[in-house]
């Protein structure tokens, strides 16, 4: 297998919190092919239970162009996401004077994405 992809793997798995690199591993996760015999990972200890690991995110606000390019990246952050569940969270808003013309437009255009960005 390709290194590139073993190591995108385990840091994916490391990130959904499956496996911890152990506290006596002596590389970090990003090391190279030549020094993975030194990286020591584990099963996370659960207390009582199974833990369900908790989503990380971030949120911004993006220009159009901005959405464009994160749309070019989706094959790419689906590959390197293996293993978790990539979600986007998307809030569309309106603002200005002319909003509540637009609002009819905007909600037929996007009700064919999905009923739930449908703008009130």
């Amino acid at each position: 297998m390709p290194w590139g992809l073993v190591r995108d793997s385990v840091k994916a798995a490391v990130d959904a919190r499956w496996l911890d690199v152990d506290a006596g591993s002596g590389v970090s996760l990003h090391c190279s092919y030549d020094e993975i015999s030194n990286l020591w990972l584990r099963l996370p200890k659960r207390e009582s239970g199974r833990q369900v690991p908790q989503p990380r995110s971030r949120t911004a606000t993006l220009r159009y162009s901005q959405i464009q390019d994160l749309n070019d990246l989706v094959p790419e952050l689906q590959s390197r996401s293996a293993g978790s569940e990539l979600c986007f969270l998307v809030k569309v808003e309106l603002r200005g004077d002319q909003a509540e013309h637009a609002k009819d437009a905007v909600n037929e255009l996007l009700k064919d994405v999905s009923p739930d960005l449908q703008i009130e």
